[in-house]
C-alpha cells in the first residue's frame, strides 16, 4: 500500500510486491467476514481495534476464574456476580480497597476475636452471619457487657487502672488458693502430721513464716533420713530419738567415726593408688561380706613378699601404659590373648596402626577392590591384544596404501620391469623367467607389495643382486647356525641389523656339506665347527637376552639344560602336573642295544615300537623322533616301516601323527634345532659292540669342544614329554678332568634321566611364604581341607601359593596369587597383570588373584569362590591313567625278545652254525611267508657271506653278487641285513681278538 501512494513508483517493483499484496488482500477480507464484532460488541473497531486493552480484559477474567473457581460453590458465586457488576461500583470497590478500609476493618475484628477469648460471654455474640453494626450489631451489644462487668469488678480492686489481663490472673490466683484451703482443711494426714502443732491462719495479711519453716526443716529431715541413711538399724534408731539432745549426741559421735573413716578411706585409696589395686576386683571373691573381707585383709598383710611381686606387676603395667599398650595388658588379663602370643599381638596392633595411618594418607585405598582391580585387569588384557591387532592392522593398511611402481610396460616383453613384469609372469603358465632375473627388474614393486622378505642367507646372495635392493631392517634368526662369511651378503643389504639366536645351541657345521657318497664320519663333523655370526656380534652389538622360557610344560624338561648351560638364570614356569606320567622325562634302558657301524639296531627296534605305542594310545600328542647320526635315523625310519607292514591294523593310527600339523619327524640331531613337538623320543645309539661288552668312549660330534651345544639343542625339543631310549647308562660314560663338557654333558643327562633328581630341582621349594598375608590365606584354606604348598617353581618364577588335589598326589588344582613382592616387581604391566598369568594358563593352570584389600576387609568373601572351585576341581578318586613303567616294559620286551632266545647259545657256535640258528630261530619265526629262494640267508647267499663277510652295507653291495642280491627277498633284507653283517662283525673282532693273543703269546 505504501508502494501504491507513490507516484513514480516502477512498475517493476510493483510486480515484485505484487504476491505479497495479493496475500494482503485475502487477508484483510477474512479479517472483515469474521464474527468479531458480535463477540466484542462496541470494542470490536475493524483495525483501529484497542487489542491491547480486550488482553487486558482477558487477564483479568483468568484471574477472578484463578481466584474463585469455575462451577458451584459460594466462591464461584462471587466471581461470577463480579462480571454482572455495575462499573460504578467495581470503581468503588476498588477506591475502597485504595484506601485501605478493609485492613482496619480486619484489625478491628481481629481486637474483637482477643476480647472474646478473655470474656466467654462475648463470644456468643460472633455468630456467621450476625450484624456488626447498629445499637443491636456485635460492637455495641459487646461494648455494653464489658462495661456494665468493669463497673461491678472495680470494687474489688485498689488500682483503678488495672488492666483486663491483670484482672484475670489474679482472679486465677484467688481460685488456685480457695481449692488449696479447702484440699487442706479435708486432708486428716496433713491436719495430723503439722497443722495440730503449728496451724496455718487463712486471710489477708497473715504471717505464717514460722510454720511454714517448721513443716519444711521436718520435711527435709525426713527425706534426708529415708535418702542419704542405707543403714535400716541407724535409721529406727533415729526415729526412735526422744529428745534433740540424743540427736545432738548421736550426731558428735557419728562425726567421730565419720572422720576416722574418711582417715581409712584416704589410706586406702593412696594404697590403691601406689598397688593400682581395683576394688571391685579385690572385694569380688568376699561377696559383699564383711567377715570374708576382713580375712582376705589378714592373709594379705600375713604375706608381705607378695607385694613385691605385685609392684613389678605394676611397673610392667605402667611401662605397657606408658607405651600405649593399654588394650593388650587388658586382653592378656582378661583371657583373651594368651601370654604366648603377646609378640604376635603387638605385631597385629603395629601393623593395624601402620594400616590406618597409610589409609590417612591414602583414603583412595578404602576404595580399592578386588573386582575392580579384576575388571582393570581385563581391560588392560583386551586393550592390549586389541592394541597389537591394531598394529597390525595399521601395518596392512599402510602397505596396502603405496604406491606400486607400474614400470615399463611397452615395447618388448624382455624388457618389462616392476608391477608390468609380475603381470606378466602370473600370466605365463610355462617359461618363466628366472627369479634372480624377476627379483632384480621388478624389485621396486616387489617391495611395494611385499615389504618383508624371509629368506636365507645363501637364498638372498644368490637372488638379491647387490645395489639393487636395500631394507631398512635385517633380522637374522637361528643366528648361531650361520656363517659369518655366510651372513655378510645379507647384513650389506640393509641399514638396520638384529641378530637373534642361541650362542649355546648348534654352532655352523660343515657337516651338511659333504657328498651324499662320502664317510658318514661324525666326527669329521665335529672338527669343522666355526664361530657363527652370532658369536661375532655378540661382543660388538647391545645385547638383550629373552629369560622366558616357554615351550616346556614340565619344569624337568628344561631343568638340565637351565642349570648346567644357562647357569639357572631362565625364568622357568611350574607345571601344575608335578607327578603325571604324561608330563617329565622318561628313560628306557635297552640292555640289548649293540653299537655297531654307527648304528643300533636293537634300540632303533625299541624306538618303532614305542612309536607305535604313542600312536595307538596318544594320538593326540604330536612326535618327533631324534636320533645322534644319520644311520640310527635311517634304521629307525626302516624298523618304522616294517611294523607298519607287519602290523597294517596299526597304519592309520601311524598315519594319524603324520598328519598332524606338527607332524611325525626322524631326524638326526643334526637337524633338529628348531623343531619341537608335545613328545621326543631320543635314540641315544651310543652303546656296547656287542652284548656285555664295553662302551667305547667314540660318540662323534659330542666328543667336540662344542658338543655340549648340540645336546643342548637335543634337550629342549619337547613340550610335554621326551623318552631317552639308550643302550648304556650313566656309569658307562667316563669322564675326567680333561673330558669335554660335551662328553661330561652327556653322563650328566643320562644319570638324570635315570634317576630324575638333579640338584636343586624341586617344584616345591621349601621356601617360605613372602608375607603373612600368604600364610593367612594358607590357614584358611587348610581349615577348608585344601593343603596348600607356599612359593611352587623352579628358577626365576615361583607361584605365592599352589592348592594340592586331594585326590590326586602330585596335582596342583590352583594356583593362587597375592599382590606381594612377585606382584610388583614385574618390570611391565604388560608381563604382571597379562604375559606371566597367560604363560600360567598355557601350561594347564587355573589361577586365582587375591588381593590384600578384599582380603582385610572380607577375608570370607574372598574365599568362599576359591573354596567353592576347587571342590569342583578336586578329584574324587585317582586318574586311570597307563603308568610310564608299562609303557617302558612293552617296549623293552618287544626290542629284545628276539635276542633273548638265541643269546645264550650263540657264543659257543661258529660263524655259519649263528647264521643257520639266526635264520631258523629268528627270521623265518617273524617272516614265515617268505619263499625259500628268496630268502635272505638261504644256502647260496650263506655261502657268498662266509666267503666274503662284508661288515657293511656298502660292503654287502660291492662283494656280493648281484644276481645273489637281486634275487633276495626286499623287505626280509632290509629287516634282518643289518644284524647279519653284526653277527658277521662280531665273529671277526673275535678272530682278530684270537690272532692278537696267540701274537702275545
Amino acid at each position: 500500500m505504501a508502494q501504491s501512494r507513490k507516484p513514480d513508483t516502477k512498475f517493476a517493483e510493483l510486480k515484485r510486491c505484487s504476491a505479497d499484496l495479493l496475500k494482503y488482500s485475502e487477508l484483510l477480507q477474512r479479517f472483515e467476514q469474521s464474527d468479531f464484532g458480535n463477540q466484542l460488541g462496541n470494542a470490536f473497531r475493524g483495525l483501529d481495534t484497542d487489542c491491547e486493552q480486550l488482553m487486558l480484559l482477558r487477564d483479568w477474567y483468568k484471574k477472578v476464574r484463578a481466584c474463585y473457581g469455575i462451577g458451584f460453590g459460594k466462591r464461584v458465586a462471587i466471581g461470577s456476580g463480579l462480571f454482572n457488576l455495575d462499573g460504578e461500583i467495581i470503581k468503588g470497590v476498588h477506591l475502597i480497597e485504595k484506601s485501605q478500609i478493609s485492613s482496619r476493618l480486619m484489625t478491628l475484628v481481629k481486637r474483637v476475636e482477643h476480647e472474646a477469648k478473655l470474656l466467654p460471654r462475648i463470644s456468643s455474640l460472633l455468630e456467621e452471619h450476625a450484624s456488626w453494626l447498629g445499637e443491636q450489631g456485635v460492637l455495641m451489644q459487646s461494648y455494653r457487657q464489658v462495661r456494665n462487668t468493669l463497673i461491678a469488678l472495680q470494687g474489688w480492686f485498689i488500682n483503678p487502672d488495672i488492666s483486663l489481663e491483670q484482672m484475670t490472673h489474679s482472679s486465677e490466683i484467688l481460685q488456685n488458693i480457695n481449692d488449696l484451703q479447702i484440699s487442706l482443711e479435708n486432708d486428716s494426714l496433713q491436719l495430723g502430721a503439722f497443722l495440730q502443732l503449728t496451724p496455718l491462719a487463712c486471710g489477708a495479711y497473715k504471717n505464717n513464716q514460722l510454720t511454714l519453716d517448721t513443716i519444711n526443716d521436718t520435711l527435709n529431715f525426713a527425706e534426708q533420713l529415708v535418702d542419704k541413711i542405707n543403714c535400716v538399724s541407724l535409721a529406727t534408731q533415729i526415729r526412735h530419738l526422744a529428745s534433740g539432745s540424743d540427736y545432738d549426741l548421736l550426731c558428735r559421735d557419728g562425726g567421730e567415726i565419720v572422720s576416722k573413716w574418711n582417715e581409712q578411706i584416704k589410706n586406702a585409696e593412696l594404697y590403691a593408688l601406689e598397688t593400682k589395686l581395683e576394688r571391685s576386683q579385690w572385694l569380688k571373691s568376699t561377696d559383699g561380706s564383711l567377715n570374708t573381707l576382713i580375712e582376705r585383709n589378714e592373709r594379705a598383710i600375713q604375706q608381705p613378699r607378695w607385694l613385691n611381686g605385685w609392684v613389678n606387676f605394676i611397673r610392667c603395667y605402667e611401662q605397657m601404659h606408658e607405651n600405649g599398650l593399654q588394650r593388650i595388658w587388658s586382653a592378656v588379663l582378661a583371657g583373651s590373648l594368651p601370654i604366648e602370643k603377646v609378640e604376635l599381638g603387638l605385631a597385629l596392633a603395629i601393623h593395624d596402626q601402620l594400616a590406618r595411618e597409610v589409609i590417612h594418607i591414602h583414603p583412595e585405598l578404602m576404595r580399592v577392590s578386588g573386582s575392580q582391580r579384576n575388571a582393570l585387569q581385563k581391560s588392560f588384557k583386551d586393550y592390549d591384544k586389541k592394541l597389537i591387532e591394531l598394529q597390525r592392522q595399521r601395518i596392512a593398511a599402510k602397505i596396502a596404501c603405496r604406491n606400486i611402481p607400474e614400470g615399463n610396460s611397452g615395447g618388448k616383453k624382455s624388457e618389462y620391469t616392476e608391477l608390468a613384469l609380475i603381470k606378466n609372469e602370473l600370466g605365463k603358465r610355462t617359461r618363466h623367467i628366472p627369479i634372480r632375473q624377476l627379483v632384480n627388474r621388478a624389485c621396486n614393486a616387489l617391495v611395494a607389495i611385499k615389504p618383508c622378505f624371509m629368506m636365507g642367507p645363501m637364498s638372498a646372495a644368490h637372488y638379491l643382486e647387490p645395489g639393487r635392493m636395500e631394507f631398512d631392517l635385517v633380522v637374522m634368526d637361528e643366528a648361531s647356525q650361520v656363517k659369518p662369511e655366510d651372513a655378510l651378503g645379507v647384513i650389506a643389504r640393509g641399514k638396520q641389523l638384529v641378530v637373534v639366536g642361541d650362542p649355546k645351541q648348534l654352532p655352523p657345521t660343515s657337516f651338511f656339506d659333504r657328498s651324499a657318497d662320502g664317510e658318514d664320519d661324525d666326527d669329521a663333523a665335529a672338527l669343522s665347527d666355526t664361530d657363527s655370526i652370532l658369536d661375532a656380534a655378540l661382543p660388538l652389538f647391545p645385547m638383550r637376552r629373552l629369560r622366558w622360557h616357554y615351550r616346556s610344560r614340565h619344569e624337568k624338561l628344561i631343568a638340565y639344560s637351565n642349570r648346567h648351560f644357562y647357569n639357572s638364570d631362565l625364568v622357568i614356569f611350574p607345571s601344575p602336573n608335578a607327578e603325571s606320567p604324561e608330563y617329565g622325562i622318561k628313560f628306557t634302558y635297552v640292555s640289548k642295544g649293540r653299537f655297531s657301524n654307527q648304528h643300533n639296531i636293537e634300540e632303533a627296534q625299541a624306538v618303532a615300537e614305542a612309536v607305535l605305542h604313542h600312536a595307538q594310545h596318544r594320538p593326540g600328542e604330536s612326535l618327533g623322533v631324534v636320533a645322534m647320526s644319520s644311520k640310527q635315523r635311517d634304521q629307525i625310519e626302516r624298523a618304522i616301516d616294517e611294523l607298519r607292514r607287519n602290523r597294517p591294523e596299526f597304519n592309520d593310527a601311524i598315519d594319524g601323527l603324520y598328519a598332524m600339523e606338527e607332524s611325525l619327524f626322524v631326524k638326526n640331531l643334526e637337524n633338529v634345532q628348531g623343531d619341537e613337538r608335545d613328545v621326543i623320543f631320543i635314540s641315544f645309539t651310543y652303546g656296547p659292540s656287542e652284548h656285555g661288552g664295553k662302551v667305547y668312549q667314540r660318540f662323534g660330534p659330542i666328543n667336540s669342544d662344542v658338543g655340549w651345544r648340540r645336546l643342548n639343542v637335543l634337550f629342549t625339543r619337547s613340550k610335554k614329554r621326551m623318552h631317552v631310549f639308550s643302550s648304556m647308562r650313566s656309569e658307562d660314560v667316563l669322564t675326567s678332568e680333561t673330558s669335554k663338557l660335551g662328553v661330561i654333558s652327556l653322563k650328566g643327562f643320562l644319570q638324570f634321566a635315570e634317576s630324575g633328581k638333579l640338584d636343586s630341582l624341586t617344584t616345591h621349594t621349601g621356601r617360605a611364604p613372602d608375607s603373612d598375608f600368604e600364610v593367612a590365606v594358607m590357614e584358611a584354606l587348610n581349615h577348608a581341607g585344601f593343603e596348600c604348598e607356599p612359593q611352587v617353581g623352579v628358577a626365576g618364577f615361583f607361584i605365592d601359593l599352589a592348592v594340592k588335589d586331594p585326590g590326586c598326589p602330585g596335582r596342583y588344582l590352583m594356583g593362587i596369587e597375592c599382590d606381594g613382592a612377585a606382584y610388583h616387581s614385574a618390570k611391565s604391566a604388560r608381563d604382571r597383570d597379562r604375559l606371566r598369568q597367560e604363560v600360567l594358563e598355557r601350561l594347564g593352570w587355573r589361577i586365582s588373584r587375591i588381593w590384600s584389600t578384599d582380603w582385610f576387609s572380607n577375608p570370607d568373601e574372598v574365599l568362599s569362590p576359591i573354596i567353592r572351585k576347587l571342590h569342583e576341581l578336586k578329584t574324587l578318586a585317582p586318574d586311570v591313567v597307563v603308568p610310564s613303567y608299562e609303557y617302558v616294559e612293552t617296549i623293552e620286551s618287544s626290542a629284545e625278545v628276539a635276542s633273548d632266545s638265541i643269546d645264550s647259545l650263540m657264543p659257543n657256535l661258529g660263524l655259519k652254525e649263528q647264521l643257520k640258528y639266526f635264520a631258523t630261530h629268528v627270521i623265518e619265526v617273524e617272516l614265515p611267508n617268505v619263499d625259500a629262494d628268496r630268502r635272505l640267508l638261504r644256502p647260496a647267499m650263506l655261502e657268498a657271506l662266509l666267503e666274503h663277510q662284508p661288515l657293511s652295507r656298502s660292503e654287502f653291495v660291492e662283494r656280493i653278487p648281484h644276481y645273489l642280491r637281486q634275487a633276495t627277498d626286499v623287505y626280509e633284507a632290509q629287516r634282518f641285513l643289518d644284524r647279519v653283517l653284526a653277527l658277521i662283525d662280531g665273529e671277526e673282532a673275535e678272530a682278530n681278538d684270537a690272532a692278537f693273543e696267540s701274537e702275545l703269546a
